[in-house]
């Protein structure tokens, strides 16, 4: 065989050995490792809401994962969709007289944490493993067909602040997600005393909302066109100015639109916007009340992970191709083309005894690239008064050839093989490189 078959195949086979060994996905984690989870923030932009948020910290709110092996990183919000002023100003066409909403609600998941956008803060909050997080997206999954509108505001009494209404926001997705993982398992260290804060944007009303039955009645409908006609957001007004001036224009009287039906609120002027830490979970578990989508694939039961490594998988399966190899090799050359059986009855028997030196020159080539070389030991010559090939640092040529005819060259030379019949002729004035791209793949989606 020649040898410059052999080698090349030989360096193909190691470099697919590896790669399939070592090759991983985007996105993939293992069932039980560690996965961190933190709280973070990013800052709502003053272009968007003007002086809305005055004098107010509001913020949007997500959740990223840290998987402390893998190394991968995930990112999970919930947000309004197109945004949030659409969820809470509906286009109104009088010539129509239709009422048009922007009010869904969606789970977004990433294989990535995007640093520069989550600038706000992030808070280390409790750590679970892979089988854990898998099982919380599907409860994600689960989360998103349950929660499909974005719901802005929660409605409490004003005295006894008892809750009629929940809000529907990226925060609630937030605790609701510290609840899912908690029950399941996860473990929040006592360190973790200050829990983070959130936003709480509250109506509050003097008595409880009812749901209006029949809103295209045409005197409930007219009621609701003239509301939402004057129900537009001023510019530099802020939040509190806002509800004041509702509770004002309509003697109390507010039209809330959540989740596709329409309440009647006895609104009370006061301010909306609170930012404050909110508790985080502790107690009893209960894992039985943490639900997931039907159809999500739930992770096997997890076991303790006794089997060998990718590294010593690779080392086996050299192993055994290169047994194989040898030991076939020698059965062919012995029982089917007769020759003794001794060493040389190996295959490939001269390329094996050639390695060392494959070995020995790209150690040198390596070693010259660092130091900023040609590729080949410098200043060095090698002759023979056979028919050889002489190299030297950087210039090659023939010894039957007349040195006064100009026939020398500049290039790089890795192998010189002389051409004295005890080994196939062979040179090579270049190297070659093997790259191959890594295919990133999503493995998890919701």
């Amino acid at each position: 065989m020649n040898r410059n078959i052999f080698k090349n195949s030989f360096v193909v086979t190691i470099l697919l050995l590896f790669i399939l060994s070592s090759s991983s996905e985007v996105g993939a984690f293992d069932y039980d490792e560690d996965i961190e989870v933190y709280y973070v923030e990013a800052p709502l932009l003053k272009a968007m809401f003007g002086d809305l948020l005055e004098n107010f910290k509001a913020f949007h709110s997500g959740v990223y994962f840290y998987a402390t092996e893998s190394k991968e990183s995930f990112t999970l919000d919930y947000v309004a969709s197109p945004s949030i002023l659409g969820a809470v100003f509906p286009q109104v066409n009088e010539t129509t007289q239709d009422i048009i909403w922007m009010s869904n609600g969606i789970v977004q998941f990433n294989t990535d944490f995007n640093q520069s956008y989550w600038s706000s803060g992030q808070q280390y909050i409790m750590t679970v493993n892979g089988e854990t997080f898998a099982k919380y997206l599907c409860w994600a999954e689960l989360y998103n067909q349950t929660n499909p509108f974005y719901n802005l505001f929660e409605v409490r009494d004003n005295v006894t602040l008892e809750l009629y209404l929940s809000s529907s926001i990226c925060n609630d997705f937030v605790w609701a997600t510290f609840e899912a993982l908690y029950n399941l398992g996860g473990e929040i260290p006592e360190a973790t005393t200050t829990p983070p804060s959130r936003d709480f944007i509250t109506l509050y009303v003097t008595k409880e909302p009812y749901a209006i039955t029949d809103p295209e009645d045409p005197a409930t409908w007219d009621q609701l066109m003239s509301f939402y006609e004057k129900m537009q957001l001023q510019p530099n007004e802020t939040a509190i100015q806002f509800v004041s001036s509702l509770v004002q224009a309509f003697s109390g009287n507010f039209y809330y639109y959540r989740s596709q039906v329409y309440y009647n609120l006895s609104l009370t002027a006061r301010e909306p916007l609170t930012y404050s830490p909110a508790a985080l979970p502790s107690g009893p578990r209960e894992p039985s009340v943490v639900k997931f989508a039907q159809g999500c694939k739930l992770p096997p039961p997890l076991k303790t992970h006794n089997g060998i490594g990718g590294g010593w998988i690779f080392i086996i399966v050299l192993f055994s191709c290169s047994t194989v190899y040898i030991a076939g090799g020698l059965i062919y050359n012995v029982q089917v083309k007769g020759e003794p059986l001794s060493a040389n009855a190996l295959p490939n028997y001269n390329a094996w005894m050639s390695l060392s030196g494959y070995v020995k020159d790209g150690g040198l080539f390596i070693v010259s690239k660092v130091r900023g070389g040609s590729g080949v030991t410098p200043g060095g010559n090698y002759t023979s008064s056979d028919d050889v090939m002489m190299i030297s640092d950087k210039t090659l040529s023939n010894n039957n050839n007349n040195n006064n005819n100009n026939n020398n060259k500049s290039l790089y030379v890795l192998y010189i093989y002389t051409n004295n019949n005890k080994s196939t002729s062979f040179s090579m004035t270049g190297y070659y490189s093997i790259s191959y791209h890594n295919h990133h793949v999503d493995r998890l989606d919701i």
